[in-house]
């Protein structure tokens, strides 16, 4: 609680620069259910056992215990970090207090419903990836049909190849999971 209550304390003091003590206030109540908002995401998706046996979760992302890479998603107390003090600024230099405020509401709100998406996911698909197994399915499909038609002759790009790579890497992780979960039923 006192990491929230040193975030709060930061924004509070902060947009009292530019608001009332009571609007200052008020602003920061919204960014605080915001942000319980993303810890109540994030729990959704720690209480699952099999998550805490696959990933480690640092408050920011979720590492695979084994292997390569990260999902990102913000508990609350780091989504409040994201309102640093030179955002402020700028925002309320550059445009009215009410929107100012709306404007930083609206990075949280993004923040934390990417938080939700990826809760959903993993719980219907058992998948941290912005991008749902049915999808990767159709690219690994579409890819094989193309192939196949295309033969040798068409090789991709090196470009191509490079922003491939990271789907190949999803697809894999999904097609294990899969196999994971076929095992366990």
């Amino acid at each position: 609680m006192s990491d929230y209550r040193h975030q709060i304390q930061r924004i509070e003091i902060k947009l009292q620069e530019f608001l009332s003590p009571e609007a200052a206030r008020d602003a920061v109540l919204r960014f605080y259910a915001v942000a319980r908002d993303a810890d109540s995401e994030v729990r959704g998706i720690l209480r699952d056992p099999e998550m805490n046996r696959l990933y480690v979760y640092d408050g920011y992302y979720f590492r695979p215990k084994q292997g390569p890479g990260f999902h990102r998603a913000l508990d609350g107390v780091h989504l409040l970090e994201l309102l640093t003090e030179s955002m402020m600024d700028a925002y309320f230099r550059e445009m009215r207090c009410q929107d100012a405020i709306a404007r930083l509401t609206w990075e949280l709100h993004r923040e934390r419903t990417l938080v939700r998406i990826r809760r959903m996911l993993w719980q219907t698909s058992r998948s941290l990836s912005l991008v749902s197994g049915d999808l990767l399915e159709e690219i690994r499909r579409l890819q094989e049909t193309e192939a196949n038609s295309a033969g040798a002759a068409c090789l991709l790009s090196r470009e191509e190849q490079a922003f491939f790579r990271n789907y190949e890497v999803q697809m894999l992780e999904w097609r294990r999971g899969g196999a994971r979960r076929e095992k366990a039923a």
